[in-house]
Order: structure tokens, then C-alpha cells, then sequence
């Protein structure tokens, strides 16, 4: 099995080429994948092979001034971007790496198959921000609703009135609370008072 590693794109950083069982990790986990050293930083690209098209030829670009040395790269070869991986994660294990391949992984959902493919992620895509703003508006309620009890009970200290700053009050079943409104949700009104 030939190595995912380009080893004839010049590595222009001198960067330590990563070994044989390093890269068997991503190769097991999708052989379409080819890493390379970028030719203007120090790092490397991991890119994929274009599956669905026949990409475009690095020929239309030849006269092109400016074009980024690491797309004129994949032109050549037919690859698509995918992500840039630093050189100091080849002394971490690439259980990492493809931990993250892993959950961005379109055609896990159905992507890439058929038309509704990108339906599906896009629902999963609004499902996941739908959750993360719900999860973010409960943060702010919370803060809200400390703030208040924190304000409320340095107004009460302020002015004299008994606080207890370990919890709010209690009341036994069945009483009513001090300010006459109704106990709380749940508990029964004391026999023989009427809730209004």
C-alpha cells in the first residue's frame, strides 16, 4: 500500500517527515487521504483526493499571478483541503487527528450520496446550533437569576432585614409564607386559609 505522504512536493522547512506507523492511523481510517509539507509555512496540509469530479487542471492556473503555491499543490494532484496539521502534533499519537476526521465526517450522515445528502446535514448542522443557542440562553438565565438572588440579598443586608446567606427561607408544610401570598407550588395552604 503506497504511503499517503507526498514525498515528492518539496519540503521547503526542513520539516521532520512523518513516520510509516504515525500515518498508518489516518491511511486505515480513509486511504483517499494525502498529507504533504505547505510550502509557506511550517506545517503540513492534510488534504483529500477529489472524489466526484475530475478537479480542475493546474494548467488554467499557470498564468494566474499569486496563486497560493499550496493549491497549485493540490491542483496537481486532485485534492481537496481538509486541514492544516502543525509539526509538533507528529510526536502525539494520530488518535487525535482522526478522532476529528471522525465527527466532521459527512458521509457518515449521508453526505455525498444522493440529493437530499446535503439536507441531512444541514438539519444536523441547525439541530447543533439550535442546541448550542438553547444551551447558551439557559447560561444566561442562570446568571440572571443569580444575579438577582446576589442583588436582592445585598439590598436586604443594606437596608438591616435578616438575611440568611446560606439558602433562602423554608417553610414547614402547610404555613403560609410571612408576606401573606401563597406557600409555595406544591405545598397544601394551611387548614382553614384560603389562597386567594
Amino acid at each position: 500500500m503506497a504511503s499517503i505522504f507526498l514525498a515528492h512536493v518539496p519540503n521547503r522547512f526542513s520539516l521532520a517527515v512523518p513516520r510509516e506507523t504515525w500515518l498508518k492511523p489516518i491511511q486505515d481510517y480513509d486511504s483517499e487521504l494525502r498529507i504533504f509539507p505547505s510550502q509557506t509555512q511550517p506545517c503540513f496540509r492534510l488534504m483529500r483526493v477529489a472524489s466526484h469530479s475530475g478537479g480542475m487542471s493546474h494548467k488554467i492556473f499557470k498564468d494566474i499571478p499569486g496563486i497560493h503555491p499550496d493549491t497549485k499543490v493540490a491542483l496537481e494532484n486532485r485534492l481537496v483541503a481538509v486541514c492544516t496539521i502543525p509539526p509538533m502534533a507528529l510526536d502525539a499519537p494520530p488518535d487525535n487527528i482522526v478522532m476529528q476526521l471522525r465527527r466532521r465526517d459527512q458521509w457518515a450522515i449521508g453526505g455525498g450520496q444522493g440529493m437530499d445528502a446535503g439536507d441531512k446535514i444541514a438539519d444536523m448542522l441547525d439541530r447543533r446550533d439550535a442546541d448550542n443557542y438553547e444551551f447558551k440562553r439557559a447560561e444566561i438565565r442562570e446568571e440572571g437569576k443569580d444575579l438577582h438572588r446576589g442583588s436582592r440579598i445585598s439590598f436586604l443586608y443594606r437596608t438591616g432585614a435578616r438575611v440568611s446567606l446560606v439558602r433562602p427561607p423554608t417553610y414547614r408544610k402547610g404555613t403560609a409564607s410571612p408576606s401573606g401570598s401563597p406557600p409555595p407550588v406544591g405545598i397544601p395552604p394551611a387548614a382553614g386559609t384560603t389562597t386567594p
